[in-house]
């Protein structure tokens, strides 16, 4: 049987609301996510969260993460699941199974010449969707901005 919408959401979009809503007062401060929809400077390191392959999950608890640089602006490019329309952004490593739906951090390392500098402007800026490639086997990341999480929370 399914379920019912309401207000043009579906059941599950409901229940992510309500998940959401729980876990940024649970454990992620709404201060942390990054909901303007200023581009990611290219020069900014971003660490990825995730279990590609379900590793990680298996005994100890420990995601593993991977470092990458913004490839691109916005763009409005075609969904991997549906294929409609929707903005990311891409980053120049491309993602693998397990790190969908995992946050894109920046945690505030710069690099000036020798000096490496942190500030305290950990955010979030984004979450995996999933990769674009093409036949010659290039591939990105698509990122889904978080800007978008503003809209729903």
């Amino acid at each position: 049987m399914a379920k019912s919408s309401c207000c043009g959401l579906s059941y599950l979009s409901i229940k992510f609301i309500a998940m959401w809503k729980y876990l940024r007062l649970s454990f992620l401060p709404f201060e942390h996510i990054d909901a303007s929809q200023s581009a990611i400077l290219r020069d900014t390191e971003l660490t990825i969260v995730g279990f590609p392959q379900g590793l990680g999950i298996q005994g100890r608890f420990s995601p593993l993460t991977f470092r990458s640089y913004a490839a691109s602006s916005f763009m409005t490019l075609p969904r991997t699941d549906t294929q409609t329309s929707f903005n990311f952004f891409c980053l120049e490593q491309p993602s693998m199974g397990g790190y969908s739906g995992g946050p894109v951090w920046d945690l505030g390392y710069r690099i000036m010449g020798a000096i490496e500098t942190t500030d305290s402007n950990t955010k979030i800026k984004g979450v995996v969707h999933g990769t674009l490639s093409d036949a010659t086997g290039g591939k990105l990341a698509l990122v889904t901005p978080t800007y978008y999480l503003r809209d729903i929370v």
